[in-house]
Order: C-alpha cells, then structure tokens, then sequence
C-alpha cells in the first residue's frame, strides 16, 4: 500500500454545524443557507405570480369576446361552466348525419377543384411541345434521282449526328410523358366523377333504404375517396421534413459554422 492511499484512509476530524446561541434559543434553530433559499424561492414564486395577475387586470379590455363566455354563467359571483352533457341533451342524431355527409360532398368537390387547377397549369406549360416547330434543316442533293429516294428517317449519315439524336430522343422523351400524364388525369378524373355520382344515387334511395345499410356504403365510398386523399397528405408531409431536415440538420450547421 502506498503511502498516499494510507493518507487517505485516515480519519479526518466532524465538521460541525454552529448552532444557535443560548440568548437566542427561544427563536428556534438557527437557520442555514439551504432553509434561506427554499424560503426565497417560494416567496419570489408567489410575488410572480400575484404581479401577473396585477398586470392581467390592469390591460384587461371589457369588450372582449370568448367563446367560452357563452357556456359559462355568473353563479353567486363565480363563472361556473357548463358540462357537455347538459350539451348533449339538445344533439340531433340526424341532423350531424346529414352535415357529415354533405362534408364528404364538398371534400371531394373541393379536391377535384384543386385537381383541374394542376391539370390547367400542366396544359398551359405543354401548349407549345405538339405545334409545328419555326426551325427548320435544310438537307442538299446533288441529283435528282438522290432527291427523289431520299429519305431522312433510312439515313444512316443523318441520324448518327450528335445534334440529330439529342433532337430525336428528346422528341420521343416528351411524347411519353405527355401521354402518360393524360392517360393518369383520364383515370383520375373517372374516379372521382364515379364517386360523386354513386353519392348522389345515394341519397335518392336514402328514404327506402334502412339507415344502417345506407351508413355502412357511405363509409366504403369515403374510404375509397379518404384513400387518394391521405396519399396525397402523406406526400406533401414527407416534402416538409425533408426540407426541415435540410435546414436544422448537419448539413446547415456545417455551413453556420463555417460562416463564423
């Protein structure tokens, strides 16, 4: 064993606390430093909160409006809310089944709205691609028989030129992307037009039908319509983090510091 570890074990001397003096010892234990914290803490934390307040009814304005104010009542000088059940007594079943349902109109009414808008937007960006083009090549001959079984689609010469190929994949690239833009707003747009007639079916046989029945088709047609609309939801939420990852993540701080 070395000799500063023997050191270390020997006993040292208690530290005693002073305590209060025999003339004082009618006012109790003296206090310490621990106690006069914890009392300081706890009157700075009601003062705070009394000065709040204070301020809250000084800048109070009497012309505001809750909508809270309107369950609330004045009951021997207290506001006293009301419950939701004493609520629930004047709820119509009825009624808030045939609100829900005309949400589901105007959610699938306002989705196409925004639908066709995007539709245009695209038409109006791919207005110039199909028309005839002003450029024009010129190709000359030294015959006529050269003119007359010339043809520049069988040219090897022609077509193996790197500015005839860039100008052919790009024409053959925009021709496959404006037919399968149109073929997925075809399909898109039958969808919805189905689903708004089969709602409207639906509330013309509502009389003969049971409620149970007509309930459980009217939650099938929602979830078909809920379905493309959560695909969409979730696409713009992934766009969102992505972009915030961008902006707080590893990438933003390197360039902040880097900035300093």
């Amino acid at each position: 064993m070395s000799f500063t570890t023997f050191k270390n074990l020997k006993i040292g001397r208690k530290h005693r606390e002073r305590g209060q003096l025999k003339e004082r010892e009618h006012l109790g234990l003296l206090e310490k430093k621990q106690d006069y914290k914890k009392r300081a803490k706890h009157y700075h934390k009601i003062n705070d909160i009394l000065n709040n307040l204070k301020q809250k009814a000084r800048l109070k304005n009497d012309d505001e409006f809750y909508f809270k104010m309107q369950r609330a009542k004045i009951i021997d000088g207290k506001h006293v809310e009301q419950n939701q059940e004493d609520e629930n007594e004047d709820f119509d079943k009825n009624e808030f089944k045939s609100l829900v349902k005309a949400k589901n109109m105007n959610l699938i009414k306002v989705q196409k709205h925004k639908d066709m808008k995007q539709i245009q937007k695209l038409q109006a960006q791919l207005h110039n691609l199909e028309g005839p083009k002003m450029n024009q090549q010129k190709y000359f001959v030294d015959s006529k028989e050269e003119f007359d079984n010339f043809q520049i689609e069988k040219d090897n010469q022609i077509l193996n030129q790197p500015e005839n190929l860039v100008f052919i994949f790009k024409k053959i690239f925009i021709q496959l992307f404006i037919f399968q833009q149109r073929n997925r707003r075809n399909h898109y747009k039958e969808k919805l037009k189905n689903l708004i007639k089969n709602l409207k079916k639906y509330k013309r046989i509502m009389k003969k039908w049971k409620k149970h029945i007509l309930n459980w088709i009217i939650k099938k047609i929602c979830q078909q319509y809920l379905s493309i609309y959560l695909k969409y939801k979730n696409q713009q939420k992934k766009e969102k983090r992505r972009i915030r990852k961008y902006k707080n993540g590893e990438v933003a701080k390197f360039f902040r510091e880097r900035k300093r």
